[in-house]
């Protein structure tokens, strides 16, 4: 019942926005993106110990960010999301990590950077990701 209540709380301090935009990540969002997987992954109890424990074990590679394989979901100013495509040696594509504001899973954000990392990937040459 907990885990019910503390998602009503959420749902009402992070408001859905109505447009949401996919951009390529900055390099000084690097922090944010950081603080965002960690929030992310913090709902999952098998991982929460361990992450608690170890505040450096989330790290984004800053060449993630620099050879452009960060994209961002964005809407009112806010990041909801990001993920990250990183191509193979084979010519694909590897959906990296893909990361949503808890706050407002299951409203289509993750749906729609699967679809971005899709069209990068596909723009890039790859056949599968």
């Amino acid at each position: 019942m907990a885990r019910l209540s503390l998602r009503l709380a959420l749902d009402i301090v992070f408001e859905m926005p109505t447009d949401v935009t996919m951009r390529l990540a900055a390099r000084d969002e690097k922090k944010a993106l950081e603080d965002l997987q960690r929030q992310a992954s913090l709902v999952w109890e098998e991982y929460r110990e361990e992450l608690l424990a170890y505040r450096d074990a989330i790290e984004l590679p800053l060449e993630h960010l620099n050879a452009g394989h960060t994209y961002v979901a964005e809407g009112d100013g806010q990041i909801l999301g990001f993920c990250v495509v990183l191509p193979r040696p084979d010519g694909d594509a590897d959906l990296d990590g893909l990361f949503v504001e808890p706050a407002i899973w299951r409203r289509g954000i993750g749906r729609r950077l699967v679809q971005e990392a899709e069209r990068v990937a596909a723009s890039r040459g790859a056949q599968w990701l």
